[in-house]
């Protein structure tokens, strides 16, 4: 008995670890030119300043990157300004991405994505029934 377990567990070995490698192997491969690690990402031109939870951001260039449905990126084409995102899932994802922006009192705030994973609402702000809101396209 001892003996057929040693070889179910060797022959089980043997395929698991094989399996796994090319699991883990095809992970890092970029896909059509995209890049896996940031598989959902999209530039968005925004052509007023803004805040995202407490950080203002000027107008211009930026990249969004929604790691899952719940953590994302924001960050300057330059790189000199990011600021990590939480969302709130609801809705279906939509083929027409974009950032949602919300104007109180003069003043932009990023709000949410609508796009890969559906409606992405960022914790870090609430928005009101009667907000004016602002959608910027997502672009690849």
């Amino acid at each position: 008995m001892s003996v057929m377990f040693r070889w179910l567990r060797l022959a089980c070995l043997c395929c698991l670890l094989p399996a796994l490698s090319i699991i883990s192997f095809g992970q890092n491969q970029p896909q059509g030119g995209k890049s896996t690690l940031h598989p959902h990402s999209g530039r968005i031109k925004v052509p007023f300043d803004f805040d995202v939870g407490g950080t203002k951001f000027p107008a211009g260039q930026y990249i969004l990157d929604a790691i899952t449905p719940s953590y994302g990126q924001i960050r300057s084409s330059d790189g000199k300004q990011q600021q990590t995102l939480y969302f709130v899932q609801t809705g279906e994802p939509e083929k027409s991405p974009r950032a949602i922006f919300i104007v109180r009192n003069k003043k932009y705030f990023f709000s949410a994505v609508v796009a890969w994973f559906g409606r992405m609402q960022y914790t870090g702000f609430s928005p009101h029934a009667d907000d004016e809101t602002k959608e910027i396209p997502i672009t690849e």
